[in-house]
């Protein structure tokens, strides 16, 4: 029995939305700088406003052996806080499905390593906060 005012705190939990069948892809290698340095990306375009994470597929390859993207929250630091593409073999497409924490803005920062021969990105859904 609870004594009277006492507050339950119900957790936060996150909801799952589909963006649906997609048809085509939604970004392509042309949208993505490729010089190793950290940069803001903007999916407010695909992704609802309130959404906290964006679940992607990538499709990655490369006419030079091992190259990295790499994805983490815009505003992020440390160098274990990431996700990780690594397109392992010369001219072999690597496909990955996950999930990208996003800002307020829905913008994420991206490192691409260096020019791929094929980078395209779905975005599959996102997630939202419920209480």
């Amino acid at each position: 029995m609870f004594a009277s005012g006492t507050k339950i705190v119900v957790p936060t939990s996150t909801l799952y939305v589909s963006a649906g069948d997609t048809a085509a892809v939604d970004y392509v290698l042309g949208d993505f700088t490729w010089d190793n340095t950290w940069r803001v990306f903007d999916m407010s375009g695909e992704v609802p406003a309130g959404a906290k994470r964006a679940r992607i597929n990538a499709v990655h390859s490369s006419a030079v052996g091992a190259k990295l993207m790499e994805f983490r929250k815009n505003g992020y630091s440390n160098v274990i806080n990431r996700d990780v593409l690594n397109t392992a073999l010369i001219g072999l497409p690597a496909y990955f499905d996950l999930f990208v924490e996003i800002d307020v803005d829905r913008k994420f920062e991206y490192r691409g390593e260096a020019a791929p021969v094929l980078f395209d990105v779905v975005v599959k859904g996102w997630e939202i906060e419920v209480s």
